[in-house]
């Protein structure tokens, strides 16, 4: 019996890896036909030469359009599905996540990266929201799904969801957004000119003059 075994377990061993060898070489034949297949229909299907990405043209638009201080667009913020209300927006919607400085530093100390503090001076993340000013300057935050359109679009009462039909109603109110609009802007390039005379002290240099 023990001589019998002798025989039989190599023989199953080598059955197994004998099957191994075949499936691999089977999935081998495949993948190479695969691959000149491919080559051949890239052969086939020239590239087309052209002279005008209409992808990167559109980036392009959407970053000038975005990036307008005078722009004005309305956002739809939703909650379970449903819209919640509308508001002018002026500008753009931005995320909370964005910030002005990375949130990584380089630690001299242990040569490794470390949390770095945001703007004013705390560290962690915030969660995840957008936000954006109206016309009059005021900031407003959403949490959660949003639409964004250049045109006001009407709510269906009672649905929560937006109408394909424009409100002239809210349309009318555009030369006047255009007005706050344009006072907003103002005030914040004065708030801004004012920071920027800030000067912020140097703690050693405290220390030294003390």
């Amino acid at each position: 019996m023990k001589k019998t075994l002798k025989f039989v377990i190599p023989m199953a061993i080598a059955t197994v890896m004998l099957t191994g060898c075949v499936e691999d070489d089977e999935m081998s034949r495949q993948q190479q036909a695969k691959v000149a297949n491919a080559k051949h229909l890239m052969g086939e299907t020239k590239t087309p030469n052209i002279t005008k990405s209409l992808e990167r043209e559109n980036i392009r638009q959407r970053i000038l359009v975005s990036n307008d201080p005078n722009t004005l667009q309305w956002i739809y913020p939703m909650s379970a599905g449903r819209v919640i209300g509308r508001f002018p927006v002026k500008g753009k919607v931005t995320s909370g996540n964005k910030r002005l400085t990375t949130s990584q530093a380089y630690s001299s100390g242990t040569g490794t990266l470390v949390e770095a503090p945001d703007e004013m001076g705390t560290y962690g993340s915030s969660e995840t929201y957008v936000f954006w000013f109206d016309p009059a300057g005021l900031i407003h935050q959403h949490r959660g799904d949003y639409f964004v359109s250049p045109v006001p679009y009407k709510i269906e009462e009672g649905y929560g969801t937006i109408s394909t039909q424009v409100d002239e109603s809210e349309q009318q109110n555009t030369t006047q957004y255009k007005k706050q609009m344009e006072v907003a802007n103002k005030q914040m390039e004065e708030l801004s000119k004012n920071n920027e005379k800030v000067q912020v002290s140097n703690p050693k240099e405290q220390g030294e003059n003390q």
